[in-house]
């Protein structure tokens, strides 16, 4: 049963490319500017509405954690 600890989660039953974000060519996130098909790991989709999923934009997590801790400013992307 998808979701639970012993079996597939969803995103492995839906069979996503590996490196799925290195397609998003020409996009880059909005904070560190860095080009988002070219971390090393998959981008943070962050909500435009954190009550919705959907819109929602692709940011560098990792820049965007340590940019909190260093900072101690929880705001990213007007939000």
């Amino acid at each position: 049963t998808g979701g639970d600890r012993g079996g597939p989660s969803p995103r492995t039953e839906a069979k996503l490319p590996a490196r799925w974000w290195t397609t998003a060519v020409g996009c880059a996130c909005p904070i560190s500017g860095f080009p988002i098909a070219m971390l090393p790991y998959p981008p943070f989709r962050l909500r435009t509405n954190p009550k919705c999923a959907s819109p929602h934009r692709f940011v560098d997590g990792k820049h965007l954690a340590l940019q909190v801790i260093v900072t101690g400013v929880f705001e990213a992307c007007g939000r």
